[in-house]
């Protein structure tokens, strides 16, 4: 008699009679089954808790994630639209799912990924690290080091006038974050 695994798999036991071939196909069949799960994306919508919280008329505001068992594969893309509006000076999104900081002790940073904006504007473009910045796990920020006419900069993403730039319509921020949920 088959027995399915806690993860999916189905496999014989001890219990019945052999019949290879048919063991054989049900153990295709359930890997089959997890590799199709391991390549599909779920769509999800970014929920910007500080920075563009508003993302304007004819913007976009996108995200797909991958899970497969505890980690988690998330992507985004935010395009400014008209009359977008940022409510705080530093950028911080909720993460699809929580991340596991139980192994961090008292360093509250981790990085899980990368960003980058562009600068429709005048082309330029910026990047820097996300990373995970409360004890929670929830939500992350966006820092980096970038050139400006005054002096070199290393701060966090924000609505601030040349963070990395001044903010329009049609200027994006996107990025990739992998990381171990709860």
């Amino acid at each position: 008699m088959p027995t399915t695994s806690p993860d999916g798999f189905v496999y014989p036991d001890s219990a019945g009679g052999v019949s290879l071939w048919t063991h054989f196909a049900n153990l295709a069949d359930s890997l089959q089954a997890k590799f199709a799960a391991l390549e599909a994306w779920t769509v999800w919508t970014p929920i910007w808790i500080d920075g563009p919280v508003t993302i304007g008329a004819g913007g976009q505001n996108v995200g797909r994630y991958r899970r497969m068992g505890k980690f988690c594969e998330a992507w985004f893309r935010a395009e400014l639209g008209t009359g977008f509006v940022m409510n705080s000076t530093t950028f911080e999104l909720t993460l699809p799912f929580n991340a596991d900081v139980s192994w961090l002790q008292g360093n509250k940073k981790l990085a899980i990924g990368a960003w980058e904006v562009r600068d429709e504007s005048v082309t330029d473009h910026f990047g820097g690290t996300i990373s995970i910045h409360d004890s929670v796990g929830d939500t992350v920020d966006f820092a980096g080091a970038w050139s400006t006419s005054a002096s070199k900069d290393s701060t966090r993403v924000s609505s601030e006038v040349g963070k990395p730039q001044t903010w329009a319509a049609g200027d994006v921020i996107s990025g990739h974050m992998s990381y171990r949920t709860v």
